[in-house]
């Protein structure tokens, strides 16, 4: 698909994955790594908030050497 239809992202909607599925993590690293094997991409980016934080913290931690950017959207924390 990202050849085909010259994508430059790809966005995941982790809120179909649940909060504490390791599958995600396992699913999107494997992602990434193929297609950084492969020169389809060039760098990958991660965007987390708040109440998805706990799938992203594992993505990185098992596939960080992978990951350029990480975008922690602040703007969806609660602020009391």
């Amino acid at each position: 698909m990202v050849e085909t239809y010259h994508l430059d992202g790809i966005d995941i909607d982790n809120k179909r994955f649940g909060r504490h599925n390791d599958s995600f993590a396992y699913c999107i690293g494997e992602l990434l790594s193929l297609f950084k094997n492969q020169s389809i991409i060039f760098f990958a980016s991660i965007a987390l908030f708040y109440s998805i934080v706990i799938p992203y913290i594992k993505l990185y931690k098992d596939s960080g050497d992978v990951i350029d950017y990480v975008n922690h959207q602040l703007y969806t924390h609660r602020v009391r």
